[in-house]
């Protein structure tokens, strides 16, 4: 028996001691590509070959749980107001079945929620509170189902939750502003200014700044010179950016100057 591509160790002629010459193919491992048309067709090797056909054809169906070929985002921000499309698609056999539950409960199409193109698309138009939540696509057919869960969230702005506050330090010493923030999605952008210009363009403090990974800006070690006002401005796109500023009050001791 010769196999093709892809049968390779899986297909075999079973000959039963007949007269007749019967044979079976025998195929194991069966996957789903293997679904499709098959001939069985008698050639007589002693004769020339016949152009009339002998043949006879079966058809195998391969039956195949669902599994996902498109699927939602697992987290969608959204702003009220805003239309969304959930795109769910899933392949199997028998063809899937696709259903949609909201926060575990069916999804009831109304004015501005619809589902389309044989229940793969979930679309909501002008969301409202009420419709924010999880929302799961269940494909089933008569082998298993799959699930899976997007969950719809309003999108806020920036907003500062430990801003900087006044300081006073010795000339030498390190100073440590705070500028902790909080947003969805989560993707803050820090900036720090001093006296309107941002600290990365202000020469004198090029190599004693830095900004840390939690919004904090450090300077070490402060000079007479850093004294003045320090702002902190956070945002992830959202609205407007949001800022708060402290007073940094550098003391060094007295200093003697001689004048001719």
């Amino acid at each position: 028996t010769h196999s093709g591509e892809g049968y390779e160790g899986r297909v075999s002629r079973v000959a039963p001691d007949s007269p007749y010459g019967a044979a079976s193919l025998n195929l194991t491992n069966i996957r789903e590509s293997d679904q499709g048309w098959y001939e069985c067709k008698v050639v007589f090797l002693n004769r020339s070959p016949n152009q009339h056909k002998n043949g006879t054809w079966f058809h195998l169906d391969v039956h195949a749980p669902p599994r996902f070929s498109i699927t939602p985002e697992d987290i969608i921000y959204v702003n009220l107001g805003d239309a969304i499309i959930l795109n769910c698609q899933a392949e199997g056999t028998p063809t899937p079945e696709i259903l949609w539950y909201k926060d575990a409960n069916p999804v009831e199409p109304s004015g501005t929620v619809g589902i389309f193109n044989d229940g793969t698309e979930l679309r909501i138009s002008n969301i409202r509170h009420e419709d924010i939540g999880d929302y799961t696509c269940i494909a089933r057919n008569g082998e298993g189902q799959v699930s899976h869960t997007a969950r719809v969230i309003i999108a806020g702005g920036a907003v500062i939750t430990m801003p900087p506050t006044n300081q006073t330090k010795l000339e030498g010493e390190k100073v440590q502003f705070s500028c902790e923030a909080k947003a969805l999605p989560g993707n803050v952008t820090v900036k720090w200014f001093r006296e309107g210009a941002p600290v990365a363009e202000v020469a004198a403090l090029e190599t004693r700044v830095t900004i840390r990974r939690d919004g904090a800006l450090v300077i070490n070690p402060v000079a007479a010179d850093d004294s003045g006002q320090y702002l902190c401005e956070v945002s992830n796109g959202i609205g407007d950016p949001q800022s708060a500023s402290a007073y940094l009050n550098v003391e060094y001791p007295a200093k003697v100057t001689f004048t001719d």
